[in-house]
């Protein structure tokens, strides 16, 4: 999946449909573990993607299918309900508009893979207990949330300033210059935090692995020249 295709989740966001779209994922992402022979490909991202969007393609050689065939697809696996009242008509709109964003009327494999995408992390990682990489505790004495991380909105390719991880880096961590050692180092520890496989395609939304500084806010290293970054249990306890 190339890097130049527009981020669903931003724009799910920006509709404001995330919410249900990620609630109708996670119940048709169960719905197909259930009823497969294969759980293998509920076992990696990779799986999941490639099996599912042969299968919404019609195989794995078709790499643009109607639209109208993928809704259709959509209401089976229960993204929307076949009788739909008027609110389903609207998501109907919006979960359309929000995958062809190039308006031709057709479903190519790249939009595939990216939705797919998005519902994976849907019914996976939003559900898991929480993990290294969390951006968020409860701090006991107020009972409110306490985020550990920054978190920067992913903008579509071309379409605003943090449309990669580099412009993102740039517009957002000071003390790093872009293609530096520092810059390799930051780049690594993004990724390890936020999952990433490859750093050129990314969506949704990235922590930002906080820096440690000294008094002057220049940036901490050890012995070897590496970036000190704090732990995730020394955020919680600042």
């Amino acid at each position: 999946m190339s890097g130049n295709v527009n981020n669903i989740n931003g724009i799910l966001d920006a509709m404001g449909i995330r919410e249900e779209f990620e609630e109708r994922a996670k119940a048709a992402f169960e719905k197909a573990r259930e009823s497969s022979d294969d759980s293998s490909i509920f076992d990696s991202r990779e799986n999941f993607v490639e099996h599912y969007s042969d299968e919404i393609m019609g195989g794995n050689n078709i790499n643009s299918i109607p639209m109208d065939d993928f809704m259709e697809t959509a209401k089976k696996s229960g993204y929307l309900d076949n009788d739909k009242g008027e609110i389903d008509k609207e998501l109907a709109a919006d979960l359309e508009a929000a995958v062809n964003r190039n308006g031709d009327n057709a479903l190519s494999r790249e939009e595939s893979e990216l939705m797919l995408n998005s519902v994976y992390d849907a019914a996976t990682v939003l559900e898991t207990s929480p993990i290294e990489g969390q951006t968020a505790t409860t701090d006991k004495k107020d009972n409110k949330t306490k985020e550990l991380y920054q978190k920067v909105a992913v903008d579509p390719w071309g379409e605003g300033p943090n449309d990669c991880l580099s412009r993102i880096i740039q517009n957002n961590v000071e003390g790093i210059e872009l293609y530096s050692s520092d810059y390799n180092q930051y780049i690594q520890k993004t990724c390890e935090l936020n999952g990433i496989e490859d750093p050129n395609i990314i969506y949704g939304e990235i922590k930002l692995p906080e820096i440690k500084r000294g008094s002057n806010n220049e940036i901490l290293k050890d012995a070897n020249g590496n970036i000190q970054f704090y732990s995730e249990e020394e955020l919680k306890n600042r």
